[in-house]
Order: C-alpha cells, then sequence, then structure tokens
C-alpha cells in the first residue's frame, strides 16, 4: 500500500508540472536577433499559453514600444531602433503575474545582449534629481493610483492613474521639505512601492 500511494504522488507531481503554464520557467525564452542592421532587431518570444503583453524599456522606465499578444501564441516583430537614444533597454514580457527580461544596450553600432531573469513586480520607479518616474504595467487593467507619505505614514498627495494598460509618470517633488518620503502604487489588491529622500 505504501509503495502505491508514493506511486500515485509521484505521478500527481508529475502531472502538476506538465499542466503549470509554460511561461512561469520561461527563463529562456525571449530571443533578440541583431543581424536586421544598425539598432533594427527582431524579437521572437516562445508561446506562453497565455496572453502576454511585450515592452521595451528604457534605462530611465520610460516605454518606448508595447505589444499586447492576446493569443499567447509564439511572437515575432521587428524594430526599428535607431531613432532612439543610445543607452541600456530591456525587452519585458508579462504573462499571468510573472515578468521575463532580457537587457540589451544601443550605441549606434551594436547591440549586446544580457541574461533574462524572472520576476514578479509590473511597477518601476526611478528617482533622481528630486523627481520621480514611474511606469506600471496594469495588466488587469484596474483602477490605479499613486499616493505619497511623508515619513509619519500621512498621505500628503494623491494622484488617481486610471486603469490604462501602461501608466507613465513624472512628479517633481522639488517643493516639499527636505525628508524621506514613500510613493505607493496601488491596483486592486497589489501594492507597489519605493522611498526617497528630498534633499536641496
Amino acid at each position: 500500500m505504501k509503495n502505491i500511494r508514493n506511486i500515485m504522488m509521484v505521478a500527481i507531481a508529475a502531472l502538476m508540472f506538465v499542466s503549470s503554464p509554460v511561461f512561469a520557467a520561461a527563463g529562456d525564452t525571449i530571443i533578440i536577433d541583431d543581424s536586421y542592421g544598425i539598432n533594427k532587431i527582431k524579437i521572437e518570444i516562445s508561446q506562453t499559453g497565455a496572453p502576454f503583453t511585450v515592452l521595451i524599456r528604457q534605462k530611465n522606465g520610460d516605454i518606448v514600444f508595447n505589444d499586447l499578444v492576446k493569443t499567447g501564441d509564439k511572437f515575432a516583430k521587428y524594430y526599428d531602433l535607431s531613432t532612439v537614444e543610445a543607452g541600456r533597454y530591456s525587452v519585458e514580457v508579462y504573462a499571468q503575474g510573472a515578468k521575463n527580461r532580457q537587457t540589451f544596450y544601443v550605441d549606434g553600432e551594436f547591440l549586446m545582449v544580457k541574461k533574462s531573469y524572472t520576476e514578479n513586480n509590473p511597477a518601476y520607479f526611478n528617482f533622481a534629481n528630486n523627481k520621480l518616474n514611474i511606469s506600471y504595467l496594469n495588466e488587469r487593467q484596474l483602477e490605479a493610483s499613486l499616493e505619497l507619505l511623508n515619513i509619519d505614514g500621512q498621505v500628503i498627495f494623491q494622484d488617481n492613474l486610471r486603469n490604462a494598460l501602461v501608466i507613465q509618470k513624472r512628479y517633481d517633488f522639488t517643493k516639499l521639505r527636505v525628508g524621506e518620503y514613500t510613493a505607493v502604487i496601488s491596483s486592486g489588491d497589489q501594492k507597489y512601492s519605493t522611498s526617497f529622500t528630498i534633499s536641496k
């Protein structure tokens, strides 16, 4: 009986592994092909088995391209990056709450690709010179908002971000008092935050 139970447990575990979303372990699903000319690339993404979103994002968080793939089928598209600024970019794929990313560099002559990784964070924050840039992929397209809290946890600023799929905004906080603050993006039951210090 014990042997039969062990065999059944192994069979159930194997079934769960096979039936899990393809994207959950898609560490190498993004292929960046730069053989199409200077800063012209082809991006290929393996079948995810679920709808997914493809973004190309600058280092500062700004999104320069975005595509929504509703079928979950294999994706391939050419992108012309000849007009973008030189610097670091990333291809990001979001599907079922997971993110897969590959980083590459544009310098006018070649592209260099870094290893991909997965994480569960669709919110991006960049703070510099007392200005906060946010970029948020609102996959479920629920109403979203941003709150700014002071060091005491009091809400001193709030902004309705609406329910767009891709949300990008820049805030100038130069008029705030010197001190520590926390920005929180909320959408449904999801919350993402970053802390920063205002200095004059």
